[in-house]
């Protein structure tokens, strides 16, 4: 469901019976900065889920999202593109309590407590193409960066078994950079002209494709608390490897005299 939600949002974004090409180069070089609140979606996040919920007996089917942050700071110097850097805030966490018999009939039963958490920040330079100018401007993007991300996950274990091997505790704690390709398609539109030499220029929706290359040894903790070892816990996983997002923010202007001074600019 919540996927089908963001597709459908991307697709009107890209949909129009009118797309007028600008040719034209601009007299100086635009800089704004936007700012913007949204949410992302994790899709396709199986990867170490299949182990938690086949091997561990995790109950949780997906992460859950949480308020994410972005900002962009903008340059264009042509009517129909723009380079823009951009800083992504977003979270993701789950949450699960469960039972699961230390053996098949056992009679004997250890209670988990799961809490994983999910942070990214992705740090991407994008190419962004205006398709359409009308009465708002629509474009699309595409770009490449890293992502600064941080992966916890802490385990909590009632067991009846006296001394039992299976304690929980961190199970997985580490910060990295992954390699992030990043697309996205948007709508800006500009408050009338009387008010376009203001601060606030105007407002801004986009929809966000993240791919965040992220390959973790996430269950290198628990293998001596499981005995026999499955094979597939012997090797990294993918974590949230695609997220889906969506961003309402305001897009400001920035004085950019000299910037445009250095290019010969008025």
């Amino acid at each position: 469901m919540k996927i089908n939600f963001v597709f459908i949002i991307f697709f009107c974004i890209l949909t129009s019976n009118k797309i007028v090409l600008c040719q034209n180069d601009l007299k100086k070089i635009d800089v704004s900065l936007t700012g913007s609140i949204g949410t992302f979606f994790p899709v396709f996040s199986m990867g170490f889920l299949d182990e938690y919920q086949n091997i561990l007996g995790g109950k949780k089917q997906d992460f859950s999202n949480s308020i994410s942050i972005s900002g962009t700071l903008s340059a264009q110097w042509k009517t129909n593109w723009r380079v823009s850097l951009q800083v992504i805030a977003s979270k993701f966490l789950l949450q699960d309590n469960f039972s699961k018999e230390t053996f098949t009939g056992s009679g004997a039963w250890r209670n988990f407590r799961e809490d994983i958490n999910v942070s990214s920040i992705p740090i991407l330079l994008s190419y962004d193409w205006y398709y359409l100018e009308n009465a708002y401007k629509s474009y699309l993007s595409a770009g490449g960066g890293i992502s600064l991300s941080n992966v916890k996950w802490l385990e909590y274990v009632d067991s009846p078994i006296k001394n039992d091997i299976r304690i929980g505790g961190i199970i997985y704690d580490e910060s990295k950079i992954y390699p992030t390709l990043g697309f996205n398609s948007g709508i800006e539109l500009d408050f009338d002209n009387n008010s376009k030499p203001n601060f606030i220029r105007g407002i801004n929706l986009s929809t966000y494709i993240l791919y965040i290359i992220r390959y973790d040894d996430i269950y290198k903790n628990m293998r001596k608390q499981i005995f026999p070892l499955p094979e597939s816990l012997n090797s990294e996983k993918s974590i949230i490897p695609f997220i889906f997002g969506i961003h309402l923010g305001l897009v400001l202007n920035v004085e950019n005299k000299q910037i445009n001074r250095v290019f010969g600019n008025k």
